[in-house]
């Protein structure tokens, strides 16, 4: 599949047959599907819309099994909600698997879920409702703030208590503290029911960039940046490490005997634990033997991966601005397999917003052609003909093509 082609993976009804249906619940939850201002089109996006599901939801009332599957950091409360209240009217069985994240909002809709299960390494975190002010407010507006706060805990709480038997105190208190609980800690405080066996399934691949902002599960990309206690040490330690471990082991494998590589006659002076019969014919099996034979070497090598992935992702920020495409950007960034170069993406977002262009243009003169705009008869008195009148449209289409296309690069 092309870089154009992939899919976005986001909210979708998947495997359904007469009785089973399996639900993705995938980024940010929104309560409408994001559209296109010039063209009403829907957007592509990391999202979960209220508005599909609710589209949907009547083909649900017939299944038997549900599997929901879920990795979001949440979202509108509201639609949240709601999935929540529509999911627990559904006469079907449901199970629930954390694929990666699951966090404020998402965990309501996890909460729906008559058995949870889920990861070592999967997330879940609670956390007191929030809203966004922007202005000047008067007493009245802030009141006005506090009692939908106050309205979204009284929904919270009932749900949470329902689905783990704690007291409303003890919730109340794990919500205003925004706590994390990693896998094991899910099951053991009541918000899910079964521990998947890494044996069974590969465990969750979890990494961290920008500091700390994005937290990227199963590479799903989520911004973390407004969460406070995400326990992240132990994620970037493990992303580094595979990082490195990935690279020797496609070395290992290109190596003429492909089990082992002979390391000869190299730093020497780093041997002083290898007896001297040894020294002329290192073998090293795996990372563990090599970073034992040679931790400076690996070291030197862990640098230099880390200062060219730094570069990279310096060179990008440097001509992102000029890019309208965010999704684009950060596919560039972090994406594991389409991860580009400044220059790769430069080419990428200039193929984009020519076909964009293309597209929109051509929209616009088929709507002009389908107007008989060019049959319409001229005054006789004003002057002018037909073919001016047909030119002003034509230069008409220009100027609005070009107020569009400054709108798209201001976004």
């Amino acid at each position: 599949m092309s870089k154009m082609q992939r899919e976005v993976i986001n909210y979708k009804i998947i495997n359904q047959s007469n009785e089973d249906a399996e639900i993705r619940f995938y980024g940010v939850v929104v309560e409408d599907t994001p559209r296109n201002w010039f063209t009403g089109e829907k957007e592509d996006g990391m999202y979960s819309s209220l508005e599909e599901f609710l589209n949907d939801v009547k083909s649900l009332e017939t299944k038997k099994n549900i599997l929901i599957r879920i990795n979001s950091c949440g979202g509108d409360f509201n639609a949240g909600v709601t999935i929540h209240n529509r999911l627990k009217d559904l006469q079907a069985h449901k199970v629930g698997i954390i694929d990666g994240l699951c966090a404020s909002a998402a965990t309501l809709i996890a909460c729906a879920c008559d058995e949870l299960k889920v990861f070592p390494s999967s997330r879940f975190m609670v956390h007191s409702a929030k809203v966004g002010l922007c202005g000047y407010f008067s007493n009245d507006g802030l009141e006005k703030a506090m009692k939908q706060l106050k309205t979204c805990e009284t929904s919270m709480i009932p749900i949470y208590k329902n689905k783990t038997n704690k007291t409303e105190e003890e919730l109340i208190s794990i919500v205003n503290a925004e706590t994390w609980f990693v896998g094991q800690e899910i099951i053991d405080n009541g918000f899910a029911d079964i521990l998947i066996d890494e044996n069974e399934s590969e465990d969750i691949k979890m990494q961290i960039v920008n500091g700390g902002e994005y937290l990227i599960a199963n590479g799903i990309k989520h911004n973390i940046s407004q969460f406070k206690n995400c326990p992240i040490d132990n994620i970037s330690e493990q992303t580094f490490i595979n990082k490195i471990k990935d690279s020797i082991i496609e070395t290992l494998k290109n190596a003429k005997n492909d089990s082992t590589i002979s390391l000869k006659n190299q730093k020497e002076n780093k041997l002083d634990d290898i007896n001297s019969e040894e020294r002329n014919d290192v073998m090293c099996k795996n990372l563990e033997e090599l970073k034992n034979a040679y931790p400076d070497l690996l070291n030197e090598f862990k640098s230099e991966v880390l200062r060219n992935e730094r570069e990279r992702i310096q060179k990008i920020e440097e001509i992102q601005n000029t890019i309208s495409d965010v999704d684009l950007v950060n596919k560039a960034k972090f994406d594991e397999k389409e991860c580009m170069t400044a220059e790769e993406l430069a080419f990428s977002a200039m193929k984009t917003e020519k076909e964009k262009g293309s597209k929109y243009l051509n929209s616009v003169l088929n709507d002009n052609k389908d107007s008989n705009v060019a049959k319409v008869e001229t005054v006789a008195n004003s002057g002018a003909t037909v073919n001016q009148k047909e030119s002003e449209v034509k230069e008409f289409c220009e100027i609005f093509k070009e107020t569009a296309e400054q709108k798209n690069s201001c976004k």
